[in-house]
């Protein structure tokens, strides 16, 4: 949240921040409401079921959001100091955009940050430090801008849409499980809109605080990645 709030990028004045609460129990909506500059969105019944999170999403954007685009990251990132200025870029206003997500601890936000380093520095750098690389379900977008990628590629941690994209098409399914929704919601909008593009943007970087991956499949390749810790 921390950084939420705090990131210094030339759309700082515009950004709109909201957090999509799932009936927690955990203090964290007491924890979002010591933000003043911060918009909740919590589901009105109060009662938490398998569909109470992907409701949340669509019905803080339906009745909260009024910028031209949706940025979605996960509770558990750190974000970057240009973060959102990357889904703001000109070159991609009609396409999904996504980004890489760095699965190591907060250390690395400044190795990622410093604008001398290239992309193979950040991955020297992590893996010397028995850092881990690159989220497995970004290794594309990692390395590339404004690239073009098939619709499995976006994760939910770090993508973007325009808003009026996502209301037309009825924004996430409900699904009953973890994974998919993004996939799901990325068809529906090329479907709708054939001339989007879902591209990935290298800048857009989270720091996916360290903690094991539990999915250690490649989504490209579908073939099993190890990684060190």
């Amino acid at each position: 949240m921390d950084s939420a709030v705090n990131m210094k990028c030339k759309m700082a004045d515009e950004i709109e921040l909201i957090v999509a609460d799932d009936n927690s129990t955990d203090g964290s909506r007491e924890l979002i409401q010591g933000y003043k500059d911060v918009k909740m969105w919590c589901n009105k019944s109060h009662v938490k079921d398998k569909y109470t999170l992907t409701s949340n999403w669509n019905d803080a954007i339906l009745n909260i959001a009024t910028g031209d685009r949706v940025l979605f990251t996960n509770g558990d990132h750190v974000l970057t100091t240009w973060f959102a200025d990357h889904h703001a870029d000109a070159m991609m206003s009609e396409d999904i955009i996504f980004g890489p997500g760095y699965q190591t601890h907060p250390e690395c936000v400044s190795v990622v940050e410093n604008d001398n380093n290239n992309y193979m520095d950040v991955i020297n750098t992590c893996s010397s430090n028995d850092w881990v690389l690159p989220d497995r379900h970004v290794e594309g977008s990692a390395q590339t801008y404004n690239v073009e990628w098939p619709s499995n590629f976006p994760y939910g941690y770090n993508f973007s849409v325009r808003r009026d994209h996502f209301i037309d098409v009825g924004g996430f399914e409900q699904v009953e499980h973890w994974g998919g929704e993004e996939q799901m919601l990325c068809d529906k909008i090329v479907k709708a809109y054939p001339h989007v593009r879902i591209v990935s943007n290298c800048n857009s970087s989270v720091i996916h605080l360290y903690h094991h991956p539990h999915n250690l499949i490649n989504r490209s390749t579908g073939d099993l990645v190890e990684y060190n810790f």
